[in-house]
């Protein structure tokens, strides 16, 4: 397992969406209650790179988890969450929310598409940790920061479900977090035997 792998996986998606982010506040202005897809869906050249940076990003996450895999010996169901995640990644990547829609809010298929693969991939995410909390015995960090991780995660869902004022008015930095802390909680995967 190559560890080179996950971090520069995680420095391609912090420029790609600090990038995008930055030249779309010129035109729209920065909003913390806009969620990255929605600025990464804002015009047609951001929608194409946030995908063509994801697929870069996914193929990276994927291979460095196969190795974990390896090292570990992790079960078939960690394996199977791990497929499902890069699915949604996947789906969420080619079907940009709000390209194709009249008016934001107004959501056609592309967008509905969209946001069913990112709730998916999201707790897709927290399954992920769980499970390999549960199946890897070593690493006592890992295991801390996973724990935190999960607390966080299940706050952030539960803000989002319940339409937390919260939550909403800082989706931007909450959402960003959420992934980034599965990222870095991959890198913490200890190596194996």
């Amino acid at each position: 397992m190559n560890k080179k792998l996950v971090r520069f996986a995680t420095l391609l998606f912090i420029l790609t969406v600090a990038v995008i982010t930055f030249i779309h506040s010129f035109s729209k202005g920065f909003h913390l209650n806009w969620s990255i897809s929605r600025y990464m869906g804002s015009e047609p050249w951001s929608a194409i790179l946030f995908c063509l940076s994801n697929f870069v990003v996914i193929a990276l996450v994927l291979k460095y988890l196969y190795g974990v895999k390896r090292e570990h010996h992790l079960s078939l169901l960690w394996w199977i969450l791990v497929l499902l995640m890069v699915a949604c990644y996947v789906m969420l990547s080619v079907f940009p929310v709000g390209l194709f829609d009249t008016a934001w809010g107004r959501f056609g298929t592309v967008s509905n598409i969209h946001q069913c693969s990112a709730y998916t991939l999201f707790l897709m995410m927290i399954l992920i940790t769980a499970v390999t909390m549960y199946e890897v015995k070593k690493g006592l960090f890992m295991h801390i920061f996973g724990a935190a991780a999960i607390v966080l995660s299940l706050a952030v869902v539960a803000g989002f479900l319940f339409g937390s004022v919260f939550f909403i008015d800082h989706m931007y930095i909450l959402e960003s977090g959420y992934v980034l802390l599965n990222l870095v909680f991959y890198s913490l995967i200890p190596r194996g035997e």
